[in-house]
């Protein structure tokens, strides 16, 4: 009996081991991620005109581009992980000013579940790649 429940105990343990997903190298992700949009990292920015916010596409469960305008895209690294990112269907702000700044948050409505508020740690400006020609 004890041999039987050894036995099953390396079973669950092994099979276990294997359906662990690998941890994923972020900074390397959020780089490539960005790559695959054409945009790279600019310069930190202290607020966008909310006003000119048109577009947006999560990243993972921490980041996130907005469009703003027709040019203009900003990477918005969350303070926490917002489960419900990658699945919503929308988003809106929370914030006192026409500015989205640092001390906002994002509210994200998913399919299921109530609203998720994630407060913005940073806001970076994103710059074009340039295509070489």
């Amino acid at each position: 009996m004890i041999r039987h429940l050894a036995l099953l105990t390396f079973i669950v343990a092994f099979a276990t081991g294997c359906t662990t997903p690998r941890p994923v190298d972020s900074a390397n992700h959020l780089t490539a991620a960005l790559e695959r949009l054409g945009v790279t990292r600019g310069d930190s920015v202290k607020t966008i005109q909310s006003f000119r916010i048109n577009g947006w596409q999560a990243i993972d469960e921490r980041h996130l581009v907005l469009t703003a305008g027709v040019h203009d895209h900003y990477l918005l690294t969350l303070a926490q992980p917002c489960r419900e990112l990658r699945m919503a269907f929308g988003i809106t702000f929370d914030t006192a000013t026409p500015s989205l700044s640092r001390m906002d948050s994002v509210v994200v409505n998913a399919f299921h579940g109530p609203l998720e508020r994630c407060s913005i740690l940073d806001i970076i400006r994103l710059d074009h790649i340039e295509s070489p020609e």
